[in-house]
């Protein structure tokens, strides 16, 4: 194998994957683990699935929006295939999945489909940060609990502001591109962030969905402490699912299997949450988002045309 970027960064994903993963089951007493998994019923893997499969509908709206000619179908398959190809594949290729498959389907070039979903995480991650920051208002956290927060912000407002200044010169100064390849794959990457953006009211709408959205999928985690009788705060829920999701920025196998977990299990340690149980919660929570989108997005493979969550 080649040792070029991406499989330098696959190759280290699941490095960070095995070790995260050889440590629990060094520490783990799975008799343990098992008698909390007893906890679960199907009701509750029912009305797991349901609250983030609603989500993605949610998500189908915002793509609709920031890409009106995308039909609600296309955009709705697009998301679930991406998804499920993101939980398959490695390096996040998912959303070059998505891309391609919306690109062959509709009048979107591929690489504003790409510049949209660029869009898309953005926001995500925008919103993502506020929750983390709105769940530690009433949390008492250690201080690296803390600084996490911080650098999820710096993060995030680096990559909007950088953004708007893109999409800014680009409309001011109309910027030329040769009519090749290369030049013709940046205007229409461009193109995604002017649709995504083309009136501050569309730009605060979208974002408003995109905060709905994690709020939304928020519903899980706290649904989770439900479950295994842990304590019942939205805050915590939400302060969770910030910490696994700004985890997911560093490298891991496919659907952050482990790295998940393993963050799920550092977050609730610093709430007296014992392993088995930390890993009994972040199992199922994380397995009710894993499983279901799978399915459905192989489901959205005949639609697209596709035999395999490949990526041509």
């Amino acid at each position: 194998m080649v040792l070029n970027k991406k499989n330098i960064s696959i190759v280290l994903g699941w490095i960070i994957t095995i070790l995260i993963l050889v440590y629990i089951a060094s520490k783990l007493d799975f008799s343990q683990f098992l008698e909390h998994l007893k906890k679960v019923s199907y009701f509750d893997l029912f009305v797991l699935t349901i609250i983030y499969l609603i989500g993605f509908v949610i998500r189908g709206v915002r793509t609709k929006i920031m890409l009106p000619s995308l039909n609600f179908k296309q955009a709705l398959g697009g998301i679930f295939l991406g998804y499920a190809a993101n939980n398959v594949l490695p390096a996040r290729l998912g959303e070059v999945l998505r891309a391609q498959v919306i690109g062959k389907h509709s009048n979107i070039s591929r690489s504003t489909t790409l510049s949209n979903i660029l869009v898309e995480r953005i926001l995500d991650g925008v919103a993502i940060v506020i929750l983390l920051f709105w769940g530690s208002m009433a949390l008492s956290l250690p201080s690296w609990a803390n600084k996490l927060k911080y650098v999820g912000l710096a993060i995030f407002t680096v990559a909007i502001l950088g953004l708007f200044l893109i999409n800014f010169l680009n409309l001011k100064y109309k910027f030329k591109f040769p009519n090749n390849f290369p030049g013709n794959f940046l205007k229409n990457f461009l193109e995604g962030f002017r649709l995504s953006m083309k009136t501050p009211k569309t730009f605060i709408y979208v974002l408003f969905i995109s905060i709905f959205i994690w709020t939304f999928e928020a519903l899980i985690f706290y649904y989770g402490l439900v479950i295994f009788d842990l304590p019942k705060s939205f805050h915590l829920a939400c302060f969770v699912l910030g910490t696994v999701n700004l985890a997911a920025l560093v490298p891991s196998s496919p659907g952050a299997v482990g790295l998940f977990e393993g963050t799920a299990i550092k977050t609730l340690e610093i709430f007296g949450v014992s392993m088995p149980l930390a890993l009994a919660y972040s199992s199922v929570v994380h397995a009710c988002q894993l499983i279901p989108v799978i399915f459905i997005g192989i489901g959205f493979m005949k639609y697209f045309g596709l035999k395999s969550l490949k990526i041509s």
